[in-house]
């Protein structure tokens, strides 16, 4: 059905846990319940013996109180909940991520990326409304204004006055129990200018895999029902 992520280690991880209509939610109940579930068009009951890690951007008790989410499936899932905080709130990880994030782009676009220690200085001065799906575009519009692979701290300020329509966003050193709260006036141009950069990145790459959406969803480092979505957002079926 799609429900699955297949990983490493017999991890299987669930997308948008949040958005399963009813009808599949009562479907992974019976596979988490029974260990049993049949391949999309299989007459044959397969057995799995797998660990289920889901991930959601919603509050799913709540979603339970409005029957949008079937209550024994969410006892059956909530075993043990980890809050991830806002990439605002963890600022300090950039130096762990962007790396992390620019190594899909350098495949995807056949030329090594690094940042310079400058540069990624400049990346915690941004507040990411978008979360970490918001760094992940900023690295890889930075990636396309680089010329030799190597993004500096000047590239990173272009990019975020590009987002922000020219206003540059900073903040005031920290003080002893207080800090400077950064808010910022956006736009949906923005949005669509991020969206057009993609739309043009995936379509390029659609041509150099000879439309083969496998390949494709490896190089963006994303699932293939990820790209499915990109695909059908972007009108690139």
């Amino acid at each position: 059905t799609g429900l699955f992520e297949q990983a490493d280690g017999g991890t299987l991880f669930l997308d948008e846990v949040g958005e399963l209509p009813l009808s599949q939610q009562a479907k992974l109940l019976r596979v988490l319940e029974t260990g049993q579930y049949r391949r999309v068009g299989g007459k044959k009951s397969r057995n799995a013996d797998v660990r289920i890690v889901c991930a959601t951007n919603r509050h799913l008790w709540e979603s339970v109180s409005t029957g949008q989410f079937r209550a024994d499936l969410y006892y059956r899932i909530a075993c043990l909940s980890i809050r991830l905080p806002a990439l605002r709130e963890r600022l300090d990880d950039i130096e762990i991520l962007a790396p992390d994030l620019l190594g899909p782009v350098s495949q995807s676009m056949n030329q090594k990326f690094t940042l310079t220690p400058a540069a990624i200085g400049r990346l915690k001065l941004y507040d990411y409304p978008g979360n970490v799906r918001e760094l992940r575009n900023i690295l890889f519009i930075a990636a396309t204004h680089s010329s030799m692979g190597k993004i500096d701290d000047d590239i990173i300020g272009t990019v975020l006055q590009q987002l922000a329509h020219g206003k540059e966003h900073h903040k005031q050193e920290e003080t002893v129990g207080a800090r400077e709260v950064v808010t910022e006036s956006r736009s949906g141009r923005t949005g669509n200018a991020l969206k057009d950069v993609e739309a043009k990145h995936i379509s390029e790459l659609l041509r150099q895999h000879h439309e083969n959406r496998k390949q494709v969803a490896a190089a963006l480092g994303i699932s293939e029902r990820t790209l499915y979505r990109k695909l059908k957002r972007y009108h690139l079926n």
